[in-house]
């Protein structure tokens, strides 16, 4: 099959484009292969699109926009012809960077690795990270920061109210903790331990089982 053919490693992701004119596939060998929606013949291969695996692939509602996510911490923009002949690369996001406060790293961290993508109501690029964080990524010339939406992915076994500060705190099995906003019940962001360099957060190595703020202080 032309899918099999055209990667030189396994498949990740393959997506139509809305209309069903164009295929992408996305994989392990980091190229990003443009098919013939009917017949599946290739009409564009892009090889080492990115410095590590690429997982994840969507179109959006236009039909020729394309975000691919990857290990490497990043995600990208194409923009892609009406008959797949031709792929440009418009924009990278560096979230695991971002996540990190701007901070580079020589080897990926492994919570900052992007697993998934998407364009949420067809035009809005969205990624989820390997710590389960999903970011909002700003279309290039728009202006704006990548937006981090945080929150728990394991049971909330504690939590602990500061009512001075109109917040509270959650912990969960995976020892992370979560601040919210006691009025809009938003999460705010993870508390950040001593050693995050991975972007996991995990502030304790098992279980919390309890919690306490003071209420004349917004630490714990």
């Amino acid at each position: 099959a032309p899918c099999e053919s055209a990667h030189t490693k396994g498949i990740n992701c393959v997506r139509y484009s809305k209309n069903g004119e164009l295929v992408a596939s996305v994989g392990g060998d980091k190229s990003l292969c443009i098919y013939d929606g009917k017949d599946l013949s290739l009409k564009t291969k892009m090889e080492g699109i990115h410095t590590g695996t690429i997982y994840a692939c969507a179109w959006a509602a236009d039909n020729k926009n394309l975000i691919t996510s990857s290990a490497d911490g990043t995600c990208k923009l194409f923009e892609v012809s009406s008959d797949g002949a031709t792929v440009q690369e418009k924009h990278t996001w560096k979230v695991a960077e971002h996540m990190s406060g701007g901070e580079r790293h020589e080897k990926v961290p492994r919570g900052g690795m992007q697993l998934g993508c998407a364009f949420a109501g067809g035009k809005t690029p969205v990624s989820v990270s390997t710590n389960n964080q999903i970011s909002i990524l700003p279309m290039p010339g728009q202006g704006g920061e990548i937006e981090v939406l945080t929150g728990h992915n394991a049971p909330i076994g504690a939590v602990a109210f500061d009512h001075s500060n109109g917040v509270f705190y959650t912990g969960d099995s995976d020892g992370i903790l979560c601040k919210w906003d006691l009025n809009k019940l938003k999460a705010l962001e993870r508390i950040v331990p001593a050693d995050n360099k991975q972007l996991v957060y995990d502030v304790h190595k098992g279980a919390i089982s309890a919690m306490r703020s003071e209420e004349h202080t917004s630490e714990l």
